[in-house]
């Protein structure tokens, strides 16, 4: 998987760099401030994995975080007001949230009983000091539904 950016107003002025060379599929990216978020699913059929790229201003590299596995492939991110990542997923045919803890990843699967998480995308409510996801997902009928903290 690689990853471009334009550096100037020239289309000319594009910059490609290689995340993961293993490859990976259901990309989402977010961008706040210096911060840039990828999230992602890589592996085989019956054995994707949930991963994470954060871009380090530091070194120009993105280092690989895995967030959880047996998953599906989808997959979304969206920054908080203090840039940490959120990641909605499909796992086990229910929409899952993950968030950065100290030492990993705190993953949590909704509570939802109908819901099959296919598509999620989240989004984050920005109010102060709330940090919330908000997730949208359809079901196993294509009944588009939402699932919030």
């Amino acid at each position: 998987m690689q990853v471009s950016w334009l550096l100037g107003p020239s289309l000319s002025n594009w910059v490609t760099t290689v995340v993961d060379p293993n490859g990976g599929e259901s990309v989402s990216m977010d961008i706040r401030s210096n911060r840039r978020e990828i999230a992602y699913v890589s592996g085989t059929p019956g054995n994707l994995v949930l991963k994470s790229a954060s871009w380090s201003v530091l070194t120009g590299l993105w280092p690989l975080s895995t967030v959880d596995t047996s998953v599906a492939p989808f997959a979304s991110v969206v920054l908080d007001d203090a840039l940490d990542p959120h990641i909605a997923y499909r796992k086990a045919s229910a929409p899952w949230r993950a968030k950065p803890v100290v030492g990993g990843w705190s993953t949590v699967g909704t509570v939802t009983p109908t819901a099959a998480g296919w598509n999620p995308t989240i989004q984050v409510d920005t109010r102060p000091a709330t940090d919330k996801s908000i997730l949208v997902h359809m079901n196993d009928f294509g009944v588009l539904q939402v699932t919030d903290e």
